[in-house]
């Protein structure tokens, strides 16, 4: 119903090495504009087993006990993926307290779980509390929908599916093109998508867009 470059994923167990590397191209695909791991996945030829040989014990160890906490590809590329978009890291090795990084795999992990009920549950909040102009460009404004999941109204995992339903975020990108806000929302926003989702059977965009239609005018 839902594809992701997570549920792509061949799930195998992982060791300090594999997490490493899959941290190294989870970096670039957040902080460089250029690279993007649904083009070129979750390994980059740069870290290679020579390079890691040359990381600092501190690095050796970091990513040892994360193989070890998360175990396989699938559980650690959901964690470090919600770590970029939710905490945003700085550094080149900012790795949040494990609470705090467990809340942001948590995040997406249940969505991934259960994302039927995720988008059920937001349309439900957008019906009740919204009128369709939440979805819309109001005085030149970024449409309130996406402040809605910065806040955590709605969830950032069902905000992408209906931009997924009804295009949205194109529409925003070509009237707000010049808004260095919504350019900084979503400098952050897009790199999070495939995560998410990439694409979506017909009948979940038909059953959202069909929701959103309930929308008060």
């Amino acid at each position: 119903m839902i594809d992701s470059v997570i549920s792509q994923l061949k799930e195998e167990y992982i060791n300090d090495f594999n997490a490493w590397q899959i941290y190294q191209a989870l970096r670039l695909h957040f902080q460089k504009s250029s690279y993007n791991v649904e083009k070129y996945g979750f390994y980059n030829e740069t870290y290679s087993w020579n390079k890691y040989l040359k990381a600092s014990q501190y690095e050796v160890h970091l990513f040892d006990r994360l193989a070890k906490h998360y175990q396989t590809n699938v559980n650690y590329i959901t964690a470090i993926a919600a770590n970029f978009f939710y905490l945003q890291p700085k550094g080149t090795w900012e790795i949040p307290p494990v609470i705090e990084l467990q809340d942001a795999y948590i995040k997406l992990k249940q969505y991934i779980m259960s994302p039927q009920y995720y988008i059920k549950q937001d349309l439900t909040i957008l019906q009740e509390n919204y009128n369709i102009s939440v979805l819309q460009i109001v005085n030149g404004e970024v449409p309130e929908i996406y402040s809605l999941a910065h806040n955590g109204i709605i969830s950032y995992e069902s905000l992408v599916l209906i931009d997924f339903s009804t295009g949205n975020s194109k529409y925003v990108c070509s009237q707000l093109k010049d808004s260095l806000i919504w350019n900084a929302y979503k400098s952050k926003y897009v790199k999070y998508k495939p995560f998410v989702c990439t694409s979506i059977t017909p009948e979940l965009k038909d059953y959202i867009k069909t929701q959103l239609q309930q929308l008060t005018v």
